[in-house]
């Protein structure tokens, strides 16, 4: 009987522990995720309009070299429904986050602009990121009091300029020609 309570409790534990979840993959109905491949010089820009008011999108890509990515999420719709002029009946916040391939968060977003009341307009997030696979950017939105989330993302890549040989040539040139020139002075 002590073994069979056991045995249950242990089964219990690996179906728990048993299910496992893709990088970058939301889960739930208000969830997607788009791959949308290599990152180039090309921003890559997407329109999203649904009849939700939740939201978790993820936008799984990749870097071939050490660069540094900016994504922004903007609010197409503005706030409506005002009780009164006082204050919006329909009220909506975006959050933007850059994370790597096991699902560590690697840089938080910022609401860069907002509507009066605090509605989200725009929320940023940039970081620099080594070359590599499979990173993403997390955005996450909820809506009071309506069911019609919308938003545009572009999420842009600047390459990390490492200094050519020649450059560290000439540097170190110049350097030993300062040096040579203020021993000859105080001799």
């Amino acid at each position: 009987m002590k073994g069979k309570k056991v045995w249950e409790r242990g089964s219990i534990l690996v179906f728990i522990f048993s299910g496992s979840v893709a990088a970058g993959v939301p889960e739930g109905p208000f969830s997607h995720n788009y791959d949308i491949g290599t990152l180039t010089s090309t921003p890559y820009e997407n329109v999203f309009s649904g009849e939700t008011n939740l939201l978790s999108h993820s936008y799984t890509f990749d870097l071939d070299a050490p660069a540094t990515v900016d994504a922004r999420a903007v609010n197409a719709r503005m706030e409506t429904g005002f009780i009164g002029g006082l204050f919006p009946v329909t009220h909506t916040l975006f959050d933007i986050s850059l994370f790597d391939s096991g699902n560590h968060k690697l840089y938080e977003g910022t609401t860069t602009q907002a509507w009066t009341f605090g509605s989200t307009l725009e929320a940023a997030v940039s970081g620099e990121l080594p070359a590599g696979k499979d990173y993403f950017v997390l955005i996450t939105g909820s809506q009071t009091n309506d069911t019609a989330l919308a938003y545009a993302i572009k999420i842009s890549v600047i390459p990390t300029t490492v200094p050519e040989p020649e450059t560290y040539a000439m540097f170190l040139a110049g350097l030993g020609m300062l040096v040579w020139r203020i021993r000859r002075q105080r001799s």
